[in-house]
């Protein structure tokens, strides 16, 4: 296997894994489901939101298509991102943990697990602008050529889907044991991911500078 294509996948999977970390609306159902039926049954949510991961990070590869162009020789655009990743970066700093983040299952209307899993990755509003970004940024820093070849594509395409599902299957791996302590943890690992935008910023003011 080329190493282009192990290359595109890695940082597909780490994208997608770092962006699932923060809590939202699926890592919540994955927990909830978990607690209350079955880590096989969280796991079902999982594999539908990493299913539908790959269609998101679809349409973000095609869209970030029209933006790459502009990013080398535009100084505003560089200055854009740096505001964009310090603003990600506050964003994640000092958003609440679980215990402040509703599931927002209302009772009634049942539809199984995988489904919902479905349902739930096709409504959440952060996805496509997060991978157009993601895409562009990487491209920018000339980590991947996704657009010169179908397979770079597709083995993105496969790691965002992996790295999706391992971050909700880390969650409902962990609410199965450690249930009490969630909220510790993910009030630390919205601050790591702040400090990580934070210091993408700083490199690419480097850059510039």
């Amino acid at each position: 296997m080329p190493l282009s294509f192990l290359i595109h996948f890695f940082f597909g999977l780490v994208a997608s894994f770092l962006g699932s970390i923060p809590f939202g609306t699926v890592n919540v159902s994955v927990i909830d489901t978990t607690v209350r039926k079955s880590f096989k049954a969280g796991l079902q949510i999982a594999i539908a939101a990493g299913l539908v991961e790959m269609i998101q990070s679809f349409i973000a590869v095609h869209c970030s298509m029209f933006i790459t162009q502009y990013i080398q020789d535009s100084l505003y655009v560089k200055f854009f991102i740096i505001f964009l990743l310090l603003a990600i970066g506050f964003y994640f700093f000092t958003r609440k943990g679980i215990a402040d983040t509703k599931a927002g299952g209302k009772k009634g209307f049942k539809v199984s697990d995988f489904t919902k899993g479905a349902i739930l990755g096709l409504i959440n509003p952060q996805a496509l602008p997060f991978y157009v970004f993601v895409i562009t940024w990487l491209q920018a820093q000339s980590l991947i050529q996704i657009h010169q070849d179908a397979f770079n594509i597709l083995f993105f395409l496969l790691g965002t889907s992996a790295g999706r599902f391992l971050a909700l299957f880390l969650y409902g791996y962990l609410s199965s044991k450690l249930s009490q302590k969630l909220l510790a943890v993910s009030s630390t690992m919205n601050k790591v991911l702040g400090g990580l935008f934070f210091f993408l910023a700083l490199v690419q003011v480097i850059q510039i500078l």
